[in-house]
């Protein structure tokens, strides 16, 4: 229930700074985005406490505050890095907005390694380990957020804003079906990333036979865990590669696939291989979530709408997300316990197929062209060629 709280504020976030973020700019909401986060982090380690019921409700409502200023991020970001490109070309774009999602993963390893330093520093005092585990996510949230302060506008928003009324941009009925497309694409990938995310720890145990109910062996799980969250990182980086021969809504399609074709393949051989042989696929299945629509779900509103509205609907199809983070959380255990781990990478399965069937139907191809010249440049230099032709032809 504390994860599914923090998920929970982050969707409030996601729809509250997504809208603010077009409404006063992107930098002033990058500012009381990271404010929340700030709060939230420092609130977690300094002033939760007491019985073990009020230290739960405190807790939960500190990190609610975080998830807020976590969510907020989401859309801020993706909008900002894509706009200050200051170009119209989508790979130089999708690129650079890759480039900022790159940074999710290495910052969701940092934890686990925090924690495997602090069990050897202080491995006595377990409540300072949580308590500084929590408090340092304060540092990088409070260095963005004073970098914001004196950051200028990109001349893309301040002409959009002067130009275009982004209550009327809000009621185009096109917006909101690729919606669909972008928004239900990154419900499915959350459901398919934090599950497996949550019970990696389960599985790090049973691969590397420790017991998480020992306090010795806590620096230990931290320690697996997060190498083998590091095996993200090449996933991004092939995915950002990938974009000049896939494009986006392909690359998310067969990466959906990939995903699915992965968690089959470790809920069917989970107890019948040895545990090097399940480690192998435990990184190749944390390979695939980080590649693919770990990229593109994070890229495709920032190239799908316009500016007046690109940091609302970035905010709602990461709102969209995270309730399918949300649902992941809560279900995740329920299922662990009910019929076994298997189930849980079947359901996985199952949901990243329905991604890559959301993508193929809803997701908007921009990349056609681009890639066809590529494969065939004599045949673009005759479309060219003709489509000048008949310009002139029309004039006269």
């Amino acid at each position: 229930m504390l994860l599914c709280i923090v998920f929970a504020g982050a969707v409030f976030g996601q729809l509250a700074f997504g809208y603010i973020g077009d409404w006063l700019g992107r930098n002033k909401a990058t500012f009381l985005t990271n404010f929340f986060c700030v709060i939230g982090a420092l609130g977690s380690a300094l002033f939760s406490g007491g019985s073990t019921t009020a230290l739960y409700v405190t807790i939960a409502l500190w990190r609610f505050i975080l998830g807020m200023g976590v969510g907020g991020v989401y859309p801020l970001s993706a909008t900002s890095a894509a706009e200050d490109t200051g170009t119209s070309d989508p790979l130089k774009r999708r690129t650079r907005v890759s480039w900022a999602f790159f940074w999710q993963v290495p910052g969701s390893t940092l934890p686990f390694l925090v924690a495997f330093i602090l069990a050897k520093m202080f491995p006595g005092n377990v409540d300072l380990q949580w308590r500084l585990t929590l408090g340092i996510g304060a540092i990088p949230a409070a260095v963005v957020m004073f970098y914001s302060m004196n950051k200028e506008e990109s001349k893309e928003f301040q002409t959009a804003k002067q130009e275009v009324s982004m209550n009327n941009a809000l009621m185009k009925r096109e917006y909101w079906i690729k919606l669909i497309g972008t928004g239900g694409g990154w419900f499915c990938y959350d459901i398919v990333h934090y599950g497996p995310y949550l019970i990696a720890p389960l599985i790090v145990q049973n691969i590397f036979d420790t017991n998480a109910n020992e306090a010795e062996d806590i620096g230990t799980i931290a320690w697996q865990t997060s190498f083998a969250n590091m095996i993200g990182i090449p996933g991004v980086i092939t995915c950002i590669v990938l974009y000049k021969y896939l494009g986006t809504k392909k690359q998310q399609f067969w990466g959906f696939l990939f995903i699915a074709f992965s968690f089959i393949l470790m809920g069917t051989t989970y107890d019948h291989i040895s545990d090097t042989w399940l480690f192998f696929l435990f990184c190749v299945m944390t390979f695939g979530i980080n590649s693919g629509p770990s990229v593109t779900t994070f890229v495709l509103p920032s190239e799908t709408f316009p500016a007046e509205v690109r940091s609302t609907f970035n905010g709602l199809s990461a709102a969209m997300g995270k309730t399918g983070a949300t649902m992941a959380t809560f279900l995740d255990y329920y299922v662990y316990e009910a019929w076994g781990i298997q189930y849980n990478f079947y359901l996985y399965a199952s949901v990243a197929v329905l991604g890559s069937i959301i993508t193929y139907f809803f997701v908007e191809d921009i990349d056609s062209e681009r890639l066809n010249r590529r494969k065939n440049p004599l045949a673009s230099d005759e479309s060219k060629a003709i489509a000048k032709a008949a310009k002139h032809t029309e004039y006269v």
